[in-house]
């Protein structure tokens, strides 16, 4: 145990840490809000249909997310995700799956094009096919505050 509290702070969120962040997210109504708004082009950000229902829907949502796969699997790929897509590619496609073992862990290294969204990707695509998902580890400075850490 002790090995752990070593590196609590750059720990991914368990148990009731896992918890206040998401309280803290549902107190941002406003943050959800940007957040939504920015996965789809800047043209659109302030036309952007449903906008006030997809923030009440992800704050709805948070109620039911008890862990760090709930989150990923209803609000990152539930929302987030699709909207990414929707607004950014043609299409979205993945193989290989079928040769992963649901029992078995692996590491996933990707190109570093977009250093959060190579790994949501990765846990949408692990998501569609019933997989354990993947925990991502990026640099604090890209942490600008509170709101995006528990993000």
């Amino acid at each position: 145990m002790e090995r752990l509290d070593t590196f609590r702070d750059i720990a991914p969120y368990r148990g009731q840490d896992f918890l206040d962040a998401v309280a803290r997210v549902k107190q941002n109504k406003a943050g959800i809000g940007e957040i939504l708004a920015s996965v789809v082009p800047k043209e659109q950000r302030l036309t952007l249909p449903g906008l006030a229902e997809k923030t009440a829907y992800v704050l709805e949502q948070l109620d039911h997310v008890e862990n760090y796969d709930d989150f990923q699997r209803t609000i990152t790929a539930g929302v987030f995700l699709p909207m990414i897509l929707e607004n950014s590619v043609d299409a979205f496609t993945i193989s290989g799956t079928e040769h992963l073992d649901s029992e078995s862990s692996y590491l996933y290294v990707s190109t570093h094009r977009d250093i959060i969204l190579d790994c949501a990707l990765i846990d949408l695509a692990l998501a569609k096919e019933g997989q354990m998902l993947c925990e991502m580890a990026i640099g604090d400075n890209l942490l600008l505050n509170e709101f995006v850490t528990d993000l």
